[in-house]
């Protein structure tokens, strides 16, 4: 790993050292009481950030002074008793990955960038452990799915909550999907504002770097379980891609809520060793020509539920083998062959049901609470995390990209801060 990243600063005044960070006195994340909060105080520290950024010869950030600004003078009206102290949090620049414009994921680099602010209560700043590199990245750093430039990316996240709610501070959290580094900025950088909604307690005994692989991959299982179930002692479950990050964590899932059979389409002899070594209970190769052996695996009364992560043609396979009423969850499809022959006079009449899942269209809290209710299961050894294919500085964010779309095993996986505290494991929720 290549060191590099900023570390805290100190300035030292009349009073002696203190961190550059240092929130005024009766700000919203100071805590303290509002007789204390005083309009000069705050310029005061402004004033001092400006001095240090003459010192290192950078630009002043203007439109982030005229941000705290209106923040100090909303300090001096309020109270903030519901806001922790924030001492060490950072201010500044920070190392982040924010391409001005689409483009490809090849010729991202890392750059200084201002560290967040946090506007009021309802947001936290997060220092960001470890942020996966999820395919999904990659088209959106294309442009492909939309969001606005320059933005910081990552959709998927492990971190400490820095500053913020007294709630969450000092708590390790994780997030992904909905908003996050689409059409706001997200996780690949040294620090991340966010909604206190969209972020959730990271799991009992995962490690940030496993928990930044397994969010997306989980949030979006769970999320389409959600539309494809309920799922139970009766269900049957269909899996297409059922090795992949997505497949192998719906066949988790729905296996630890008891599905009485989860039945993986692979694809090859590989994926199918696997499957079967994961513990899927009824595997099939799609290579070898699905045919009727998708309907015989469903047994006569077809299947309850299917997660669909591989499209195409393969959706009128899948039709073909639900039971009346079944619900079927479609997460992806290939561009150049995404047209099914579904036969809809059967498909009425056996009053099936097809829904499509855009994690990107998740509000932030639906999303965490799909993460909350998984917590449980990594805790009690239901739910395996996705496998951390390796580990990056920023730095090296090309490199992880360029390994995320050669369809490793397992996510690549990026740590903003370097290696140090990247294996310290979650205590779980409250």
């Amino acid at each position: 790993m290549r060191n590099g990243y900023h570390q805290p600063r100190t300035v030292t005044t009349a009073a002696g050292p203190s961190p550059a960070n240092a929130i005024p006195p009766g700000s919203p994340s100071s805590g303290r009481p509002q007789a204390e909060a005083t309009f000069e105080n705050y310029i005061d520290m402004l004033a001092l950030e400006a001095y240090e950024h003459m010192s290192r010869a950078e630009p002043p950030l203007s439109q982030r002074r005229e941000k705290q600004l209106t923040m100090g003078r909303q300090a001096a009206r309020a109270s903030g008793a519901d806001q922790a102290p924030s001492a060490g949090a950072p201010a500044g620049v920070m190392l982040g990955v924010r391409p001005a414009s689409s483009m490809e994921p090849a010729l991202l680099q890392v750059e200084d960038i201002p560290v967040p602010s946090i506007d009021g209560p309802d947001q936290v700043l997060i220092e960001v452990r470890a942020a996966a590199v999820n395919r999904s990245d990659a088209l959106a750093c294309r442009g492909i799915l939309p969001g606005p430039f320059p933005r910081v990316l990552g959709r998927a996240f492990a971190g400490v909550v820095v500053a913020g709610t007294r709630e969450l501070l000092g708590r390790s959290v994780w997030g992904a999907g909905g908003e996050i580094g689409l059409s706001c900025d997200g996780a690949y950088a040294q620090y991340l504002a966010s909604s206190r909604t969209a972020v959730t307690p990271m799991p009992a005994g995962l490690s940030f770097a496993e928990a930044a692989a397994s969010a997306l991959s989980y949030l979006t299982a769970a999320a389409a379980l959600r539309l494809a179930g309920p799922v139970g002692r009766e269900s049957t479950v269909i899996v297409t891609g059922a090795v992949g990050g997505v497949g192998a964590a719906a066949a988790d899932v729905a296996r630890w809520r008891g599905a009485r059979r989860v039945i993986g389409v692979v694809k090859g002899a590989d994926e199918l060793g696997l499957a079967v070594a994961a513990g899927i209970d009824t595997v099939i190769d799609a290579d070898l020509s699905l045919g009727d052996r998708l309907v015989d695996a469903a047994g006569p009364a077809g299947a309850t539920s299917a997660v669909d992560v591989v499209g195409g043609p393969l959706a009128a396979d899948i039709t073909r083998a639900m039971g009346a009423r079944g619900k079927i969850c479609l997460l992806s499809s290939p561009p150049q062959d995404s047209v099914a022959a579904i036969d809809l006079l059967d498909f009425y009449r056996r009053e099936l049901h097809l829904l499509g899942l855009n994690t990107g269209r998740l509000t932030p809290a639906s999303a965490a609470a799909r993460l909350r209710e998984l917590a449980p299961g990594f805790g009690d050894g239901g739910l395996r995390p996705t496998p951390v294919h390796a580990t990056y500085s920023l730095g090296e964010v090309a490199q992880a990209f360029a390994a995320a779309e050669r369809g490793v095993r397992g996510r690549p996986v990026l740590l903003p801060h370097g290696p140090t505290g990247a294996d310290t494991v979650g205590t779980g929720t409250k």
